[in-house]
């Protein structure tokens, strides 16, 4: 299974509203986009122009000064940006699907659980074996009871 690409439609969809949003929170600070561009010392205030139309992607290393500007909580800026940006984090930490908040579809090629990602990776696992590393703290491995160590046995004489 590929990772999803952006060419997806709701995928590129998320992406404008998240660029709508941003727009919404410009004019809410009562700035234009050669505001913002001055200000980000983008050289181009056509980048402002093709984040807010989804065309671009926020840079995540400006991310907080965006925040800033737009006189909007980091934090909110944050959640916004995984809502619409990166829908599959913000499941895994909110537990919100937002493509079914925004009446989206779904992609097809998107995995929707980690039994569905075992499910996947499982035949290439069998075929090179990885190297045995201690579980993650997250995962069914490690919060499953410590096995207990195999009886040894004296072989009898």
């Amino acid at each position: 299974m590929a990772p999803p690409r952006l060419t997806d439609p709701s995928r590129l969809e998320l992406r404008k509203r998240f660029g709508a949003w941003i727009a919404e929170q410009r004019r809410n600070a009562d700035l234009v986009q050669i505001d913002v561009s001055r200000a980000l010392s983008y050289d181009y205030v056509g980048t402002i122009s093709q984040i807010e139309r989804g065309f671009t992607g926020l840079p995540l290393h400006d991310i907080k000064r965006w925040a800033e500007l737009l006189r909007v909580k980091p934090v909110e800026m944050g959640r916004q940006y995984l809502y619409f940006c990166e829908p599959y984090l913000y499941e895994m930490i909110y537990g919100d699907d937002p493509w079914k908040l925004e009446g989206l579809e779904r992609p097809e090629d998107s995995i929707t659980s980690v039994t569905e990602v075992k499910r996947v990776l499982a035949p290439n696992a069998r075929a090179k074996a990885a190297p045995k590393t201690a579980p993650l703290p997250w995962s069914d491995e490690a919060t499953a009871a410590p096995k207990k160590p195999a009886k040894k046995t004296k072989p009898k004489a």
